[in-house]
């Protein structure tokens, strides 16, 4: 949680800075997951499990156009595919509700 009073860019801004994801395993139940981010370096340790999950949600949301990127390419956006894709991404316990929520509007925006 930021300090009181500090603002925390949107979620788009941050995984905008995003360059890369990469995973070690660190002995037999732990890996280290590292996200690489406009010129800095942040590091995970969860489970090997959760770090699969982890990298490959990041993974995609750096892979998949944005709606708004999509249209301004001229690209069509498939709506209901992509609330499939979310739907299955918090079912799966990737996304959590609010995060589900929240990407469903964006998208219905």
């Amino acid at each position: 949680m930021p300090p009181h009073g500090t603002l925390r860019p949107p979620p788009e801004c941050l995984l905008r800075s995003v360059s890369s994801v990469q995973t070690t395993k660190d002995g037999m139940i732990w890996t280290k997951v590292f996200v690489y981010a406009s010129g800095n370096t942040i590091e995970f340790k969860l489970t090997h499990g959760d770090a699969d999950r982890f990298k490959t949600m990041l993974t995609r949301q750096l892979t998949t156009p944005s709606p708004a990127a999509s249209a301004a390419i001229g690209l069509p956006v498939d709506v209901a595919d992509q609330l499939t894709k979310l739907a299955a991404l918090r079912d799966q316990g990737v996304l959590t509700e609010e995060e589900f929520a929240a990407q469903k509007a964006r998208l219905l925006a």
